[in-house]
């Protein structure tokens, strides 16, 4: 009876998730295109750009807030994106599906109390 009380806690991802998804793999294999044909590769290092600052804007309006690892991780990805030849790996899918992680981690695992002395 009270688990039915009790109000649902909503998720920061929904179906925006999943449309940032499908455009980050699809960024990712117009990368691996794009560094096969010799002339467009310079095009990775634009399109890699662009999706970093797709998800920074994605992460920033739905309220998931890049410190410590997650931060990282969008910083790392996002240098690697920029490095001709690196940028057909999928660091736009994986940094979206890394950060989706360890927001849900930090939802579900509530802080331990600190003991007051």
């Amino acid at each position: 009876m009270e688990e039915e009380n009790k109000p649902k806690k909503k998720s920061k991802f929904g179906v925006g998730f999943y449309i940032v998804l499908v455009f980050a793999i699809i960024k990712d294999i117009s990368d691996i295109v794009f560094t096969a044909l010799v002339f467009t590769a310079p095009l990775t290092t634009i399109t890699g750009a662009i999706m970093s600052m797709v998800l920074w804007a994605y992460f920033f309006f739905i309220g998931v807030s890049l410190n410590g690892r997650k931060l990282a991780t969008f910083a790392i990805t996002a240098i690697i994106e920029v490095i001709p030849l690196f940028g057909a790996l999928p660091m736009a899918t994986i940094n979206l599906t890394a950060v989706r992680i360890m927001e849900g981690a930090s939802e579900k695992i509530p802080l331990a109390p600190i003991a007051k002395k």
